[in-house]
């Protein structure tokens, strides 16, 4: 039986951010990533392509990718957001680096950071 990219999306990355009432930033991080390959994909290939050569059907295809990416992407960090408490300030910052270009690489180098001070904090402390 095949799934829609949404059903994906959802079964793999966001039903995962939350195992068992504990937050993880694997999937989110890989959310973030996918969606800002995405946005490069579509200003960086699809609207060359159609502005110079005159190839209009990819940024359709790469348009849609890109908005569905882009929901899940806004409806996990808010998921996230919530579970860790972030202040407003710190999801708008993570929603801006969702709408810019290379942002998300922003947003992987901060994810990282918090899970190897999450990580090593932890050890620390023992």
């Amino acid at each position: 039986m095949k799934t829609s990219l949404i059903e994906f999306l959802y079964s793999r990355l966001l039903r995962r951010i939350i195992i068992n009432g504990a937050i993880t930033m694997k999937p989110f991080r890989l959310l973030s990533l996918i969606e800002g390959c995405s946005l490069l994909v579509l200003l960086l290939i699809a609207m060359p392509m159609k502005y110079l050569l005159g190839i209009d059907g990819i940024v359709f295809f790469a348009g849609l990718a890109h908005g569905v990416l882009f929901i899940c992407y806004l409806i996990s960090s808010m998921i996230v957001s919530h579970k860790l408490k972030w202040s407003i300030l710190q999801w708008f910052g993570v929603f801006l680096a969702g709408i810019l270009p290379f942002g998300f690489l922003v947003v992987d180098k901060a994810i990282k950071r918090e899970e190897h001070k999450a990580c090593y904090g932890a050890v620390q402390t023992q």
